[in-house]
C-alpha cells in the first residue's frame, strides 16, 4: 500500500550534524503543524536516513495509542534515552515491567486520596504570589510556576518540601530537560553515552537527582513515626513481582520520574496560562469576575471547582494550544495497518498532539486562545471525537492527570486573585520542545497587586 503523499520537506545527515554541532536542533513542533496542514490522515517526514510517521486523523490515533498495544513498543530514539536517563519507571517501561509498576503507583493517584491537596496548593500558590509581588522588576514567572510545582509534587507525593536542595533539582532537570531534544535527534548513535559536553551535562545532573532521593528516602527512614499514605511510602513498601521490596534503582527510577513529570506539567501549565492572559486582558477580567462572585473573599476549595466553568475552560484552552505531552511515540513491533497505510515493522510512529491540538480541520481558529468553546459545546465536541488528548490516550494514559488538573486550576485561581501580571514588551509566547513544552528563554513579566476583593 502506498504512503499518503505529499511528504515533508526532508533533512540531510550533513545538515543534523551541523545543527547538533553548533547546539540549534530542527522545530519540531511547526515541522509537526506544517505537515497537519497536508490534511492526511498518516504521513511521513524524513530526517536523514530516519523515516517516521506522522499520525493526525483520530481512528489512526486510537489505532496507535489503545487498540493492541501489544503490537507498538516505546523503542523509539527518544524513549531510549529517557530510559537510559530515568532507568525503568512507570514512564519508561514496556509490558509487563510497566503494568506492575502502574499498579503500584495508581492508587496514590486516585481523586478520593488528593482531596485534601487543594489545602497545599492554595497554600504555595500564596506563598508563591508573594515573591511575585516582591519582585521590583521584570521575572521569570515561568522560574515561579516550576518552584510552585515542584513545591506541591514534593509535599503532596513525597511528604517533604526537599529544602536547600530544591535549587538541585531545578538547575538538573533544567539541563536534562534542555538537552533532551539534541540527543534524540542527533544523526550520532547512543550520544547521551559519548564524552561529549551536552552528554557529560545530561549524565551529571542526572547523578545529582539520585543524590537529592537519596537524602529524601533517608529523611523518611530517619523518621520513625507513622508515615503519611503518600506515593514515597507507597513506593517504600511495595514489593516487585518476585515478592522482595523495591530495589534501590526502583526508588531512584520512580521518583526521579515522578518529580519530572509530577511538577513539569503543571509547571509549564501555569506559566503558559498566566502569559495567555496576559496577552487576552478581557478573559482574565472575565475569569477574575467568576472567581469574585463564587468565592467572595474566601479561599478556593475542590468543592468549589464544579461553580466555576470558566476557569475550568481557560485551563483547558491553555492544555489544547500547550499540551504537556506535546508529541507520543511509538515503535512497531510487527508491521501493521494504521490510517490505511502500511507500517513496516521497525517504524517509528508519533502522534503530534501539539499539531493535532491546532488542526484545522478539527478546531475552528485553531491558534487562537478561546475558552468560550469549553462553554458552548465546540471543544466537548472535539473531545468526543478523539482529538483533545492533553494527557494521552490508552492504558498509558498519563497516570498524574487528576492532580495536574486539580493544582492547575487551584494555583491558577489563588494566582489570579493576588496578582496581575503584564508581559514585558517584546516577550513572546514561544514554546521550546522536549519531554514537555517550556516557555523558550523564560517569560518574563511584571507583577503588580490586584485591587478589589481578595487584594490590595
Amino acid at each position: 500500500m502506498v504512503n499518503s503523499k505529499p511528504r515533508p520537506e526532508s533533512t540531510t545527515v550533513l545538515q543534523q550534524l551541523y545543527a547538533f554541532a553548533r547546539g540549534r536542533t530542527l522545530d519540531p513542533l511547526t515541522a509537526c503543524v506544517q505537515a497537519a496542514r497536508h490534511g492526511e490522515a498518516v504521513t511521513t517526514v524524513s530526517f536523514g536516513p530516519r523515516t517516521v510517521w506522522l499520525v493526525f486523523d483520530p481512528d489512526a490515533v486510537h489505532t496507535v495509542l489503545v487498540e493492541h498495544p501489544e503490537r507498538l513498543g516505546r523503542g523509539t530514539r527518544g524513549a531510549k534515552v529517557l530510559r537510559r536517563t530515568l532507568g525503568l519507571s512507570t514512564l519508561t517501561a514496556e509490558g509487563d515491567e510497566w503494568r506492575w509498576r502502574r499498579r503500584i503507583a495508581q492508587p496514590s493517584f486516585r481523586q478520593a486520596d488528593l482531596a485534601s491537596a487543594d489545602a497545599v496548593i492554595r497554600e504555595v500558590a500564596e506563598a508563591t504570589a508573594q515573591h511575585l509581588l516582591a519582585a521590583t522588576g521584570p521575572l521569570d514567572v515561568f522560574h515561579h510556576t516550576s518552584d510552585l510545582a515542584l513545591t506541591v509534587v514534593c509535599r503532596v507525593l513525597f511528604g517533604d518540601d526537599l529544602g536547600a536542595d530544591r535549587a538541585i533539582v531545578h538547575d538538573s532537570l533544567t539541563r536534562i530537560l534542555g538537552d533532551y531534544l539534541a540527543l534524540t535527534t542527533s544523526p550520532l548513535p547512543m550520544p547521551d553515552r559519548w564524552p561529549l559536553p551536552r552528554a557529560t551535562r545530561y549524565r551529571k545532573a542526572r547523578a545529582e537527582l539520585t543524590g537529592v532521593l537519596e537524602r529524601l528516602v533517608a529523611r523518611r527512614r530517619a523518621r520513625g513515626d507513622a508515615a503519611p499514605h503518600d506515593l514515597l511510602q507507597v513506593l517504600l513498601t511495595a514489593e516487585r513481582p518476585e515478592k522482595c521490596p523495591l530495589h534501590a534503582a526502583d526508588l531512584d527510577a520512580e521518583g526521579v520520574t515522578m518529580l519530572l513529570a509530577g511538577h513539569e506539567t503543571t509547571a509549564s501549565a501555569l506559566a503558559w496560562a498566566l502569559g495567555l492572559l496576559a496577552r487576552h486582558p478581557d478573559v482574565r477580567r472575565r475569569a477574575l469576575d467568576e472567581l469574585r462572585t463564587v468565592l467572595g473573599d474566601r479561599p478556593v476549595t475542590t468543592a468549589d471547582l464544579a461553580s466555576l466553568p470558566y476557569l475550568d475552560a481557560v485551563t483547558k484552552e491553555t492544555f489544547r494550544l500547550y499540551p504537556p505531552a506535546w508529541v507520543l511515540s511509538r515503535s512497531a513491533n510487527v508491521e501493521l495497518v494504521v490510517g490505511g497505510v502500511t507500517i513496516p515493522k521497525g517504524a517509528f510512529l508519533f502522534v503530534p498532539i501539539h499539531a493535532i491540538h491546532r488542526h484545522p480541520k478539527y478546531w475552528d481558529d485553531p491558534e487562537g486562545f478561546d475558552p468560550q468553546r469549553w462553554l458552548d459545546g465546540r471543544g466537548e465536541a472535539a473531545r468526543k471525537a478523539g482529538v483533545y488528548l492533553p494527557f494521552g490516550m490508552g492504558q498509558r494514559r498519563c497516570v498524574g492527570e487528576h492532580l495536574a488538573n486539580l493544582e492547575a486550576r487551584i494555583a491558577l485561581a489563588t494566582l489570579l486573585r493576588r496578582v496581575s501580571l503584564a508581559l514585558v514588551p517584546g516577550q513572546e509566547l514561544i514554546p521550546e520542545a522536549s519531554v514537555t513544552l517550556r516557555p523558550k528563554g523564560g517569560l518574563w513579566m511584571r507583577a503588580s497587586p490586584v485591587s478589589g476583593p481578595t487584594g490590595s
